[in-house]
């Protein structure tokens, strides 16, 4: 999704503005957004448009062709689901849509719907119970827009790489071995809302985390943030 987004954003064409570092993040919260909605919408043969390939296919691939449930374009329900204003979703969308992340058959206010082709699997990722996550977040009183994104950057990283630990028992999910530098990189975020982030993760009990400025840190995701 971030590549097909920054590919976008690199070939555009002249006198096309193209979508800031701010625009990008807030691109990638909203899909998963999106994805969110979609998740909840009951797979039938009338919301699911790739319902054949469904059938056929592993449970991994139904899970991720659920996905491309067309949702209701609800710009206020997007920005809470992804802690951006109601413009800032408005031009993630444009920038969605440009890159062919996003799908709108019926017209610019219509339903929205996620392309097949940047759905990648993973799990952990889809997981997570994020209205569990706002609320616990809510709890300790920051904005979901950093801590969901640094938490979505980890959860993408459980079992990648040739030295990937292990799950633990508890319902936690196994440790993530990144820098906060890598963070920044996968997030969009700077340094210092990267750091505030993880701590909020933490205050929430949503993660835990060894990270010492300079090094590789530690993360391991709670149980609490699968429900």
């Amino acid at each position: 999704m971030r590549e097909a987004i920054g590919a976008w954003a690199a070939t555009s064409r002249a006198g096309r503005v193209r979508p800031g570092l701010d625009v990008m993040r807030t691109a990638v919260a909203v899909a998963g957004a999106i994805a969110e909605l979609a998740a909840r919408v009951p797979a039938t043969a009338d919301t699911v448009p790739l319902q054949p390939r469904l059938a056929a296919g592993s449970p991994e691939d139904a899970a991720r062709f659920a996905l491309t449930c067309p949702v209701a374009y609800d710009v206020r329900r997007l920005a809470e689901l992804s802690g951006a204003g109601a413009r800032e979703v408005e031009r993630a969308l444009a920038a969605l849509h440009g890159a062919g992340v996003v799908a709108r058959p019926h017209g610019e206010r219509g339903p929205l719907a996620l392309t097949a082709d940047v759905l990648a699997p993973a799990p952990t990722v889809a997981a997570i119970a994020w209205p569990v996550v706002r609320e616990r977040l809510g709890a300790v009183g920051v904005g979901v827009a950093a801590p969901c994104a640094v938490l979505r950057a980890l959860a993408e990283q459980v079992g990648a790489g040739d030295d990937a630990e292990p799950a633990l028992p508890g319902g936690a999910a196994a440790p993530v071995r990144i820098s906060v530098r890598d963070l920044e990189a996968f997030t969009g975020f700077r340094r210092s809302a990267v750091s505030d982030a993880v701590a909020a993760l933490v205050r929430a009990r949503l993660l835990d985390a060894d990270a010492r400025a300079g090094h590789t840190g530690r993360f391991v995701l709670r149980g609490s943030a699968f429900g």
